[in-house]
């Protein structure tokens, strides 16, 4: 999370995708502070589902976001 935020802040063009063990709501917030265009965070569950992570991928390179919902 620490690599995403200063990524994120180094080069705000630059997507970037998270994938975490659980829901780290305190991260989340501070990696959605500047905006969510081209950031994704998907619980590791979501990962292993690889047509899910694929599309993810995509969203998230072509400026969208991508998030888990569980």
């Amino acid at each position: 999370m620490r690599a995403a935020l200063r990524i994120r802040r180094s080069w705000p063009e630059v997507g970037v995708l998270v994938s975490s063990q659980h829901l780290e709501t305190g991260w989340v917030t501070r990696l959605l502070a500047d905006g969510a265009a081209g950031l994704g965070y998907l619980l590791k569950e979501r990962v292993a589902r690889t047509s899910e992570f694929v599309d993810a991928l995509h969203r998230v390179a072509a400026g969208g976001t991508a998030r888990s919902t569980n």
